[in-house]
């Protein structure tokens, strides 16, 4: 029996074929915004917490959400931290929000250091 067709070996490239191509998997993940609370463009009356839910677990230390007024100004806010839910990043402005439209800007840092951002923009009526 030719030794590259003995069963060992080829249990073996198997293994090394399969744990190739989960470690690719792996190593191009990134962490995508799946939904936020208020919605991207949306008309709300009162926005108390901005939450973003994501794919995957993000670092919370290492990623970050800033609120914008329309005018770019920085909003004043807490970042707030769900134990439970290690795939969701939230803040809390520090004084109610007025009238206008408001831009969030993020960036999420997944457990294995990729980087994600993004932007979307609501209104408060």
């Amino acid at each position: 029996m030719n030794a590259l067709h003995s069963p060992p070996r080829l249990l073996l490239l198997a293994s090394i074929a399969a744990l190739s191509t989960l470690t690719t998997t792996m190593v191009f993940a990134h962490a995508k915004l799946t939904s936020s609370t208020p919605a991207a463009d949306s008309t709300i009356s009162v926005a108390r917490t901005i939450e973003l839910h994501f794919d995957e677990g993000v670092e919370t230390k290492m990623s970050s959400v800033k609120l914008m007024a329309a005018d770019g100004t920085v909003i004043a806010a807490m970042s707030m931290k769900d134990a439970k839910d290690p795939a969701m990043l939230s803040i809390m402005p520090n004084s109610p929000l007025k009238a206008g439209r408001y831009t969030v800007k993020w960036s999420a840092v997944t457990d294995d250091g990729h980087k994600t951002q993004g932007t979307f923009s609501f209104t408060v009526s």
